[in-house]
């Protein structure tokens, strides 16, 4: 199974790569949907790019850190573009903060918070999109907890 942790305190990546990991890795294809809207709740609807994945078998790297919003907008773990799951969406508050929602609306990811997530980097040449092309890019195939 493919591992990966990223560690941006240090900005040093370890991988260890297995059969397992390597066959899934082969597998899996993202394809970028348009970008996801806000739930109907306080705060201004905010576009996150999202991915066609919605639980099923994904990538089992780990991505953790400070979720960030960078000058372009994007929502990033060191200025990692963080992609999330199909149905995914985010409000920006009246404070600025951003806050990730599920698909049943609740609040999973916060800008200024802890991130710890899994997924991986998807495969070259799939992404198109703001905040996605050109870009170093983290693909959530897990289903972070609510914050709240």
């Amino acid at each position: 199974m493919r591992r990966t942790r990223v560690s941006v305190i240090s900005g040093t990546r370890r991988t260890v790569v297995g059969v397992a990991g390597a066959v899934l890795m082969g597998l899996t294809a993202l394809t970028v949907s348009a970008c996801g809207s806000a739930a109907a709740s306080a705060g201004t609807p905010t576009p996150i790019p999202t991915s066609d994945w919605n639980g099923g078998p994904g990538m089992a790297a780990l991505l953790e850190g400070s979720l960030t919003r960078d000058a372009s907008g994007c929502l990033v773990v060191g200025g990692i573009v963080v992609l999330w799951p199909q149905g995914y969406t985010a409000v920006t508050r009246a404070d600025g903060v951003v806050e990730v929602r599920n698909v049943a609306g609740a609040v999973v990811a916060r800008t200024g918070a802890p991130l710890h997530v899994g997924g991986g980097e998807p495969s070259a040449g799939t992404l198109a999109g703001p905040c996605l092309t050109g870009r170093e890019v983290f693909a959530v195939n897990d289903t972070p907890s609510p914050l709240d």
